[in-house]
């Protein structure tokens, strides 16, 4: 995305209607959480020596009938139960699988928490494939609008 980012901000050129559009963007880039958070993690990862995500363990909760967590077990892999168990017990057994999180990361002595909203909107997905995804979405959509400019000086 950096790449993207520096080979647009490097064709905008001396046009003054571009050299404002991407002025526009890079300030986006800026006060958006997650373009923010994009940008300085890879600068983290590339510059830095701490890790910029986590893998989180598996967990296993069993819920009352209610919804109520009786008991979690955290790093418990899927196992196969026997199926009467919760036709019979009308407890819940939940599987979340392990994992990959984001981690804030430092830069400058400031740090940055992975994000929580995006162009002012909150992400109900917070995954890493999520915020991956909205990223490349949004450096396309700059891809696009810069070659329509192009094509309509």
């Amino acid at each position: 995305m950096q790449a993207i980012f520096l080979a647009i901000g490097n064709a905008a050129g001396t046009s003054g209607k571009s050299q404002a559009w991407f002025s526009q963007k890079k300030h986006e880039r800026k006060k958006d959480e997650l373009l923010r958070y994009l940008h300085q993690a890879r600068h983290a990862d590339e510059h830095g020596i701490a890790p910029i995500a986590s893998m989180l363990p598996g967990i296993m909760t069993i819920r009352t009938p209610e919804g109520f967590p009786l008991f979690s077990i955290p790093g418990f892999l899927p196992v196969n139960l026997d199926p009467e168990f919760e036709k019979n017990s009308k407890l819940t057994v939940l599987h979340a699988p392990p994992q990959v999180a984001l981690r804030a990361v430092e830069n400058k002595g400031v740090r940055y928490e992975p994000p929580t909203e995006h162009l002012g909107t909150p992400l109900t997905d917070r995954s890493i494939a999520n915020i991956a995804w909205l990223g490349l979405k949004y450096h396309g959509e700059m891809v696009i609008e810069a070659e329509s400019m192009a094509a309509n000086p």
